[in-house]
């Protein structure tokens, strides 16, 4: 050791390569420390696109014709009379080839089961509640948000999910509702992309009206439909002159004439991109309600949808050309993403999010909505229920909107197709489904949920904790007395529900739960951004439960010497220490040695109070996995 040339005369033992893999994949460690495989999230692809609207378009209604009988009906539908008519790709960004694509790579053959909205139930007060839905001529009308599974999601790199927003036409029968002299329609040819370049702020309607008054007769209107293809969609323009599409699917002899009429169409699209979607659909609708001499705002107060309905139904056909539904589509999709282009990609996904916890909050009170917040921290089965739709997929992506940093990792369908909900129900790890109270199936299901499910009435604005909360935990399973424990464990998921409940109160309307203060002057409405306070609160909780926890890591990396050879990391998480960080920061014996902007230590948890909270907590997958993601520089020891 005095010789200072030692490691020259003598040659440095190297251990086996792959030794400290093996040892740790066989040693036993002891209680209180966990192992964890670092991984590094994949950046989400088409990052770069300037792209802001829809993707696809998907075209489906009721079964008309032999060739559309001769189908296979929808997959987790419960009415077999619905058939996809035409899919396409519709983003204006990229040139395609319609004769080779294939829908089937892109869109599930479940996608309808998503898309397709039933009629609503007679209730009291329609007429107010559900206006504008009904159209004057006995259609009804829904536009609802939804995901779906993406079929190309086969790494991290892509969404798990596909955002679509559809637009559906119900009618009973083709005699309710006022009726219209029907006004011929010609299509022509004309570029659209010029116009609208120049003034992407001003809207020019592709629909026109033009009066073939001709002298001594009387005037014949006639609307013309301005194509963006340069071609003339021949064959199309043939089919769509042709029988009425309603008369052909009310007189077909393969259809059960008992069901409603129903016909749609869907903006589908890779990244969150719904509002540009929503409004594309509605610009649509109200751009071919119009009559000769009305403007869209007119068109809203006399909603009619005859003239939409017919040109959606003309793609009942399977021979028409590839490029029409897009030719028909562009100045609407054009338009409704013209206001987004100079704004970052992810912008509308962030508005989204603030639109969705709006939603959110208005159907929960803060205590429930705190409760449900605990609850899918603790990452349990969850069912939420409305009788609206959208309300559905808004709730569910604001409730993962309130648990970032961390992630949901686990089932997570905003909309569960009624043919499927039955066993989705039985899923063995955690969900969260949401489930239309209007099926009539599903009436039943939600009245006989498994006890492990913890439901969320949306309509009525309140959460049951599962019956049986806490009784599948590892942790709880571990303990001598089981049931004890998860009795414990409810009560102190009950207990933080309450106090966090106050804080988001305190957040979301201060005027209200903070009127027993003394104020001066202070009892008016106050108009404050509570959605933004209720995400910093939130976000300020999940900060402090992951407090500390870079301190408890370990990372264990094995050199080796061999070029090319990939090193596999591992991470050890003391959880006895990460316990003791807790009982310090609650007991403010924690300081940091660097001042921070934010101090989320009054969110801080006793362990005297919620011990069970915080060991369930750490058995989460969303811990674990953020676990994972902290960088080896970050942590105090590797």
């Amino acid at each position: 050791a005095s010789d200072p040339n030692w490691s020259q005369k003598h040659a440095i033992p190297f251990l086996p390569q792959g030794c400290l893999k093996r040892l740790l994949r066989k040693v036993e460690l002891p209680a209180g420390v966990s192992a964890h495989k670092p991984h590094r999230a994949a950046e989400k692809g088409d990052s770069g696109r300037k792209y802001h609207n829809a993707d696809w378009a998907v075209v489906f209604g009721s079964s008309v014709g032999p060739e559309l009988a001769s189908q296979m009906p929808v997959p987790g539908l419960d009415s077999l009379d619905v058939r996809r008519y035409t899919c396409l790709p519709v983003a204006l960004d990229r040139e395609h080839d319609y004769d080779d694509f294939r829908p089937e790579e892109v869109l599930p053959a479940t996608f309808e089961s998503y898309a397709v909205v039933p009629p609503t139930k007679l209730k009291p007060f329609r007429s107010l509640v559900d206006s504008g839905r009904v159209t004057v001529d006995g259609w009804e009308v829904s536009l609802v948000t939804f995901t779906i599974p993406n079929a190309e999601s086969s790494s991290e790199s892509t969404e798990s999910s596909l955002f679509g927003v559809s637009l559906c036409f119900h009618r009973p029968s083709a005699g309710e509702g006022a009726t219209f002299e029907k006004i011929p329609t010609e299509f022509i040819n004309e570029e659209m992309e010029g116009k609208s370049d120049e003034n992407p702020d001003q809207w020019s309607s592709p629909v026109f009206f033009e009066n073939l008054e001709q002298e001594g007769e009387a005037g014949n209107v006639v609307r013309k439909i301005k194509l963006s293809s340069k071609d003339k969609p021949a064959v199309y323009e043939q089919h769509f002159k042709e029988e009425a599409w309603v008369e052909r699917v009310m007189q077909d002899e393969y259809r059960d004439q008992t069901n409603p009429v129903l016909i749609g169409i869907s903006l589908v699209s890779r990244r969150n991109v719904v509002f540009a979607m929503r409004d594309s659909l509605s610009r649509l609708l109200y751009d071919f309600s119009r009559r000769p001499g009305q403007s869209l705002e007119d068109a809203k107060n006399s909603l009619s949808c005859s003239a939409l309905v017919e040109l959606l139904g003309a793609f009942s056909f399977q021979d028409h050309e590839g490029t029409v539904l897009r030719s028909i589509l562009e100045p609407y999709l054009r338009f409704e993403a013209s206001p987004w282009i100079d704004r970052p990609f992810d912008d509308q996904e962030k508005l989204f999010e603030s639109h969705a916890l709006k939603l959110l909050t208005d159907c929960l009170p803060p205590i429930p909505l705190a409760l449900l917040f605990v609850a899918t921290l603790l990452e349990q089965k969850i069912v939420l229920s409305s009788s609206r739709r959208s309300v559905l997929h808004a709730a569910c992506a604001g409730l993962a909107a309130l648990l970032q940093p961390l992630k949901w990792s686990h089932l997570l369908v905003p909309l569960v197709p009624g043919a499927l909900a039955t066993d989705l129900i039985q899923y063995p790890a955690p969900f969260i489904l949401g489930v239309p109270s209007e099926d009539a199936d599903n009436m039943d299901l939600l009245g006989s949920l498994p006890r492990d499910v913890t439901l969320v009435d949306l309509d009525v604005g309140r959460v049951i904790l599962a019956p049986a909360f806490g009784q599948d935990n590892e942790m709880v399973r571990g303990t001598a007395d089981s049931e004890a424990t998860a009795r414990a464990l409810r009560s102190q998921v009950l207990y933080l529900a309450q106090g966090l409940g106050t804080v988001f109160g305190n957040s979301l309307r201060p005027a209200s739960w903070c009127c027993d203060s003394p104020s001066l002057g202070k009892m008016e409405t106050q108009d404050s951004p509570g959605i933004d306070r209720l995400r910093e609160s939130a976000k300020s909780f999940v900060l402090e439960l992951l407090e500390g926890t870079a301190s408890c890591c370990f990372w264990i990396e094995e050199w080796t010497q061999s070029y090319g050879t990939a090193a596999e990391p591992t991470v050890l998480f003391d959880e006895d220490k990460f316990f003791q960080i807790k009982m310090d920061r609650a007991s403010k014996a924690w300081k940091h040695m660097f001042p921070r902007a934010s101090n989320t230590g009054a969110l801080a948890l006793n362990l005297e109070d919620f011990d069970l909270v915080l060991e369930s907590f750490l058995r989460c997958q969303s811990m674990s996995m953020h676990i994972n993601s902290l960088p080896k520089t970050e942590m105090f020891y590797y």
